[in-house]
């Protein structure tokens, strides 16, 4: 596995007034624009985009501000610990309803939303939910098949304080490139 930089490298902090920060939202913009120092191709202007694992909505707001207005954005988690939800929609609420229209939520296990989309019709998948080994097996699992050649699949917390997340990445992908702790999969062209 080759890391470029670390975590705190790619940290963005309380974006839109979110308590959270997120070492990966620099992929978002990446994914909007192109950047070519990391290799990330722009994806098209009617990509659809999934984050699994939206948490507190920090990098789920990032992606709403950086993602062009044709993007069909999706947003996975099944929020089962008693409370999250209702935090989830709050901050939807107070801090993104200005643009909260353009997800579709999905409230339900990863792998099994992952089941709802046909095999290629994706642009980009970003990971960032259960960290253990084998929920991470699941989840990769069930959504690599699920991208277009050409598009993206990347986690994040791919690293040693995470042993399972990062077991899990290097067990389907060898050459793993992460920057920080966030793993950056081109899906090959022929796949």
């Amino acid at each position: 596995m080759k890391r470029s930089g670390t975590a705190v490298d790619n940290m963005t902090s309380n974006h839109r007034g979110i308590q959270a920060g997120s070492a990966f939202c620099w992929l978002y913009r990446a994914w909007a624009e192109g950047n070519e120092e990391r290799g990330i191709v722009k994806l098209p202007d009617n990509a659809r985009v999934v984050e699994v694992g939206c948490g507190g909505c920090h990098s789920l707001g990032y992606l709403l501000d950086v993602a062009p207005p044709g993007w069909e954005i999706y947003s996975v988690d099944p929020y089962r610990e008693p409370g999250r939800f209702r935090h989830w929609l709050e901050t939807c609420g107070t801090k993104l309803l200005d643009k909260i229209d353009r997800v579709t939520f999905l409230r339900w296990p990863s792998p099994e939303v992952a089941d709802l989309f046909e095999d290629e019709s994706l642009d980009a998948v970003l990971i960032d939910g259960d960290h253990d080994y084998e929920p991470v097996k699941r989840d990769i699992r069930g959504w690599m098949y699920k991208i277009k050649p050409g598009g993206y699949l990347a986690g994040d917390d791919v690293d040693p304080d995470f042993p399972g997340c990062e077991k899990a990445w290097r067990l389907y992908f060898r050459d793993l490139v992460c920057w920080g702790s966030t793993a950056v999969v081109r899906i090959p062209e022929d796949m």
